[in-house]
Formats: structure tokens, sequence, C-alpha cells
């Protein structure tokens, strides 16, 4: 509280203060906000994806498998049975083959290791069209590795390509997967493989395709919070 005495009255005017905690909170809080910032952009930010391999139809075969990566570094096509090795080749570091599934008959659950394939329409060795799910069994999966391939393979002859490679989204636990030859000789669903790749999350095969939109959005937040920061430090010099 100050008093002024102007004349022959005194004005009584109240000032006030932040006490000196409080602006030391404040401030704390402001940095903790800009630094949680920049700690969230610097995620690697990659692309979900439905990707479409091969095709079209009727000069090659064709299938699809979410949630996969996007970019041409993130899946592939070939010849003959698609194994780890040829799966590591492709990435350029080792991956483990964790499941491979192969079956008869039609629309069912099909498992091996830590692999799931539902089949919900066509049927095991044929052409297709054919239609299905899959699931990694193991809860603990993305806390004990660091990334993650399926592969879809079909019998050889009368056309190509015989197997699709696809590297799926970190943390991604199941997803789709479809498949067709029509039109082509051969080319049965014969089995579909799930592999590992690093020993902890985010360890091993690192690369992965920025989304674009993200990666800019989070520059440009940057920024504003180091701008903000470098004008409220000069203020307190």
């Amino acid at each position: 509280m100050h008093f002024a005495r102007v004349g022959t009255k005194t004005i009584c005017s109240h000032l006030t203060t932040t006490p000196p905690n409080q602006t030391l909170m404040k401030n704390k809080s402001y940095f903790a906000a800009v630094l949680g910032m920049l700690a969230v952009c610097s995620m690697p930010q990659v692309n979900a994806a439905s990707i479409t391999l091969g095709g079209p139809l009727p000069t090659n075969r064709t299938a699809t498998l979410d949630s996969a990566q996007a970019g041409a570094n993130n899946s592939t096509t070939g010849s003959g049975n698609a194994t780890a090795a040829s799966t590591s080749a492709f990435f350029g570091v080792p991956y483990t083959e964790r499941g491979s599934v192969a079956g008869n008959g039609g629309p069912g659950n099909y498992a091996s290791g830590q692999l799931n394939i539902q089949v919900l329409t066509g049927s095991w060795g044929g052409n297709g069209p054919l239609t299905g799910n899959w699931t990694i069994t193991n809860a603990a999966f993305w806390t004990t590795f660091g990334n993650a391939a399926i592969s879809l393979h079909v019998g050889n002859g009368g056309g190509g390509p015989d197997h699709f490679i696809w590297k799926l989204t970190q943390g991604a636990q199941s997803g789709s997967w479809s498949y067709s030859g029509v039109g082509l000789g051969g080319g049965g669903l014969s089995n579909l493989k799930l592999y590992s790749n690093g020993t902890a999350p985010g360890t091993g095969d690192a690369r992965g395709v920025p989304d674009g939109g993200t990666t800019i959005a989070c520059l440009g937040m940057a920024l504003l919070g180091l701008g903000s920061m470098r004008r409220f430090i000069a203020s307190k010099a």
C-alpha cells in the first residue's frame, strides 16, 4: 500500500506485486512447457498407411497391408519365398523371424510363433481375392523389439511378384491384409511371416519416413518457443 499527499488530501493507492516464489514458479512452468514442446517435436514421426505393392492386375499380382510405414525404403517385392535373410538384405540390418503362418482351407485363424493370421475371404492356396487380418500375439513385442516387418508369399510361377515385404508402423499390434493374383497362373497364398529387429524400443533399423506436415509444424513451434524464451531471458537481464 502507498500513500501520497496531494494538496490537503491524502490519496491511498494499492500497488500489486508478485511474490518472488510465485514468479519463480511461473518461470519454471514456462520453461517446462517450452522444453516439453521441443521434446515432443523431437520424437520420430512416421506415416502409418495401407500400402499396396505389385500390380496392376492382371499383369502382376498385388497385395496390401496396414498398418505399414509409407515410403520406398520401407516395403519391397521379390521372387521366391521371403526369408529373414532377404528381409535383412533389403533393410540393411539383421531381422529375425518371429512367426511363419501357413495353413490349409478357408476362413479361420492360423497362428505360429508371435503371429496370428485370420483369413476372412478366400483360402490358403488360392490366388484370390483374399482378405484377412494380422495380429502380433506377444503383448510385450514393442517393449522388446524396436522394429518389425511382415512378408506375404505366394506360389512361384505364372507371374510375379512372389513375395511382398512391409515394415510395420512402430507400436502397431494388428492390421489387415489382402492379396489377389486373379488372372495369373499359380500364385496361391503360401505363408505370412513376422520379423523383428532391434533389442529395445527405437533401436536397430531407425529408418522411417517423416510426416512432412507434422515436421514443419513442430519446427515452427520450436522456433517460436525458442524466440519467446530468448525474449523472456533478455527482459530479465
